[in-house]
């Protein structure tokens, strides 16, 4: 136990990019151990031997306790890199880590299950018909102008931030300049009271000068004065000398005034002394107080420039302050704009969603309906192939009849030749019977080639009650028309036919009579097509045998037609009105026959008795 809980060393060499762990908490931590919360499969940890639950001690020589964010980054990309780990020191840890892979195998699972699951979403958008690049692109048009709006916004908000704080340093700068103006008034106050000092002062000192300019004059006359005094007592005194010498008292006299007037002197002098002193001390103050006038003068300069310069700093930070306003105003309205567009969108985004779900319900309506459309069809279909089952049989009993008539006619021909007239008249009725069913039949299946058509969901660009014309149908070989009707009853169960009863009662002419036209048109022109004997002159066609074809090769070649008309009466779905349509049509072609043998058959030459027999039998057909 001990040596599993023991601390262990591990470092990471500079080939090492990630590590691969996964922590439950960061530094700085709230409580000191940095726990590993996973470790990824295939990294340096997983080989190294690291699990869950481990603790991370020291990275690079330092406490991970006492780290901070940026010293962990720090040292957790440093390489090499010597970590110090301590092992899990209970059970709980264990299953910490199963319960992790327990996680992660879980969240493999739900995101295995949420693909499975937009898979099955865009599967059904495909087939509802759903673009999902257009509701993706609606989407990531709405995330950006979201995040427009959002970053507009934060802009929006940043930008008044900056213009309060603006506003701040307007009013900072409105105190200061305020405290400036109070400075600057008291400034001029202290000037104003300094001029007037210094306006007494020069009165002052003006005074002085004028006194001292007077008491000067009064000085300098006294001395000129005393000097033209002591000039004249010179004078005297020369004049006296004789007189001094004779009387000692008036030396004496004499030599104090001399001696009065060399005091005198000396306090003149002294005066003067005094007054060159007191001067230049005037002069020095007044020096000193035109610098300071000059200096306070210079002071106020800088202050009236400081104060322009600050008033149109003051004027400048005006005016950008109202730009300020009016672009915050503008991108107001510009913001007011984009949230109505934002609305737009989304009411669009909605309108568009519900015309999504009207559009699945009408797929889903058309779906249903369709599919009732299609049972119902398939159960009339098959109650036409059953009717048309019937009527094929009716015609092939018919068919039999006609060809035992034909087969009886050609006997009698190669029996007896003056028995043409017989033998023409039973062509005849041969001829007009098969010829009225193929037209009936032709019409039916030009009918249904044209309804058999798939019908798609275009547009009909065709005029009101104009018909479309059947389309040209080839010659049919005779060895399709088993393959016709083998194919017939699977055609039948195709959704796509739906009988236009328009199309079957217009009377237009089918391409399969078209052919027999013309092939009895083309026959009689041909002598060497009847080997056995040559037409007599009463055997030449008329116009009533051109239509109907007399020669044995266009009704050999007719048989196969009336087979492949038969076959495709299969696909006709609504097959009572056609067999109704035969039906009357073979039973107007007896009439006409009853009605025009026996005009016929007076202008004939009598033939074998048999002719009566086939003209009875054809009859009663």
């Amino acid at each position: 136990m001990e040596d599993s809980h023991a601390e262990q060393v591990l470092t990471v060499d500079g080939s090492v990019n990630s590590l691969g762990l996964v922590f439950v908490a960061l530094p700085p931590l709230p409580p000191p151990p940095m726990v590993v919360k996973q470790v990824h499969q295939g990294t340096w940890a997983d080989s190294s031997g690291i699990q869950p639950g481990f603790e991370v001690l020291e990275l690079g020589g330092l406490k991970v306790g006492s780290m901070t964010r940026e010293e962990f980054q720090v040292a957790i990309k440093s390489r090499p890199l010597r970590i110090r780990v301590q092992a899990p020191h209970s059970e709980a840890w264990r299953r910490v880590a199963h319960f992790q892979r327990e996680t992660v195998r879980l969240h493999l699972k739900k995101a295995l299950l949420q693909k499975a699951l937009r898979d099955e979403h865009e599967k059904v958008k495909l087939e509802l018909g759903i673009d999902a690049k257009t509701e993706e692109e609606r989407r990531a048009k709405n995330r950006e102008t979201r995040a427009e709006i959002a970053t507009q916004r934060q802009r929006l908000e940043e930008q008044k931030a900056a213009l309060g704080l603006q506003q701040e340093e307007l009013q900072k700068a409105q105190q200061q300049l305020e405290v400036l103006d109070q400075q600057t008034q008291s400034r001029r106050k202290k000037l104003e009271l300094d001029k007037l000092q210094f306006s007494q002062q020069q009165e002052e000192l003006a005074k002085a000068r004028h006194d001292f300019d007077a008491s000067r004059k009064s000085t300098l006359e006294a001395i000129e004065k005393e000097k033209l005094q002591i000039a004249s007592e010179r004078r005297k005194l020369q004049s006296s000398a004789d007189e001094a010498s004779m009387a000692e008292q008036e030396r004496e006299e004499l030599d104090e005034e001399r001696r009065l007037i060399d005091v005198e002197r000396q306090e003149v002098a002294q005066q003067r002394d005094l007054f060159e002193a007191e001067k230049r001390q005037l002069q020095l103050q007044l020096e000193e107080q035109q610098r300071l006038l000059e200096r306070q003068r210079a002071e106020m300069e800088e202050d009236e420039a400081g104060m322009a310069r600050q008033r149109e700093e003051l004027l400048a930070q005006k005016s950008r302050a109202a730009q300020l306003a009016a672009q915050c105003a503008e991108q107001e309205a510009a913001l007011a704009q984009q949230k109505a567009r934002g609305a737009a969108e989304a009411q669009s985004l909605a309108e568009a969603k519900a015309e999504a779900a009207e559009l699945r319900k009408q797929l889903e309506k058309e779906k249903a309906e369709f599919e009732e459309k299609s049972k119902k069809t398939q159960q009339t279909l098959l109650a036409h192939k059953k009717q048309l089952m019937q009527v094929k049989n009716r015609l092939a009993a018919e068919k039999e009849k006609i060809e035992a008539a034909k087969a009886d006619l050609e006997t009698a021909r190669a029996a007896q030749l003056p028995a043409a007239v017989s033998s023409a008249a039973q062509t005849e009725t041969t001829q007009v019977i098969p010829a009225a069913a193929q037209t009936e039949l032709g019409t039916c299946e030009a009918a249904v080639q044209t309804e058999a058509l798939p019908v798609d969901n275009t547009e009909n660009t065709d005029p009101p009650g104009a018909l479309p014309e059947p389309p040209e149908l080839p010659d049919p070989e005779p060895e399709s028309v088993v393959q016709r009707s083998e194919t017939s009853p699977k055609s039948l169960r195709s959704p796509n036919l739906v009988a236009s009863q328009d199309k079957l009662r217009s009377g237009r002419s089918s391409p399969f009579q078209e052919k027999a036209e013309t092939r009895g048109n083309q026959s009689p022109s041909s002598p060497s097509k009847s080997p056995r004997f040559a037409p007599a002159p009463w055997d030449w066609p008329s116009p009533r045998n051109d239509a109907a074809g007399t020669s044995p090769e266009s009704r050999t070649a007719a048989s196969p037609r009336r087979l492949k008309a038969a076959a495709s009466m299969e696909e006709l779905p609504q097959s009572e009105e056609s067999a109704r349509k035969v039906l009357a049509s073979s039973s107007r072609v007896r009439r006409l026959l009853a009605q025009e043998l026996p005009l016929r058959s007076s202008n004939v030459p009598k033939g074998p008795p048999r002719r009566g027999k086939l003209l009875r039998s054809a009859s009663g057909q």
